[in-house]
């Protein structure tokens, strides 16, 4: 029993234990307003064929023609894309087809093509929203979160991964985003907190999903197939 009164009081104390960083807010004097800046969608591409899309004891990484568009952090963006999309498609269709399904990594029914967010600052890396297994349903929503202004806001993005962290909240007249690396010694040296105007980044995302719609219902209808959700999904 005496141990048993020791644990609860010992699970009391870290529940009420000070929130760390960025929990606790004390980024908040280094948010940096920005008024220039590009938000838009991009197709992630790569110069060799995705691993999950090979059968299963063939070797990894054979090459593919990257397309001849500008890109931005290993993406095309959809402002770039569109009026070009006969080589966005011209890329994608060089991609194998998937092999019969007993053939199949372990990995290659929770796998897509990659359609993430970018937020690009002048002189700046680019912010990338990344949207994991779920790809293009994903950067639909977070593009319909970030258009809607006379929504409640909130956290509309939250993800930490190996070296990198990004926080999107949306209040009312401001989006803000931080981006920080949750493993170097002192995370608050190389983030950075930036408020963007809440009507400019819904201006921005709305023209980003009229250009993701219309550049996907293109490559679908020209490849026949959907990359850009799990196969399980097709």
């Amino acid at each position: 029993m005496e141990r048993l009164r020791r644990m609860g009081k010992l699970f009391r104390l870290r529940r009420e234990a000070a929130p760390e960083w960025p929990d606790d807010g004390s980024w908040i004097p280094a948010i940096r307003s920005c008024t220039e800046f590009k938000l838009d969608a991009g197709y992630a591409v790569t110069s060799c064929v995705p691993g999950w899309m090979l059968p299963v004891g063939v070797p990894d990484c054979p090459p593919v023609p990257l397309p001849d568009l500008p890109q931005v952090a290993g993406h095309v963006l959809a402002a770039n894309a569109v009026g070009r999309e006969a080589e966005l498609i011209r890329y994608f269709s060089r991609l194998p087809q998937l092999p019969d399904r007993a053939s199949w990594r372990e990995i290659t029914e929770f796998s897509s093509l990659p359609v993430n967010l970018l937020l690009s600052l002048p002189g700046e890396d680019p912010i990338v929203a990344d949207m994991f297994a779920g790809s293009r349903r994903a950067a639909d929503s977070l593009l319909d979160d970030l258009s809607n202004v006379e929504g409640a806001g909130g956290t509309v993005y939250d993800n930490l991964d190996q070296g990198w962290a990004l926080r999107i909240m949306v209040r009312a007249d401001a989006v803000l985003v931080l981006d920080w690396n949750p493993e170097a010694a002192d995370p608050r040296e190389s983030a950075r907190v930036l408020q963007l105007p809440r009507s400019a980044v819904a201006v921005q995302a709305i023209a980003a999903r009229h250009r993701l719609d219309h550049l996907h219902a293109v490559m679908l209808h020209t490849l026949g197939r959907n990359l850009w959700s799990c196969p399980d999904q097709h």
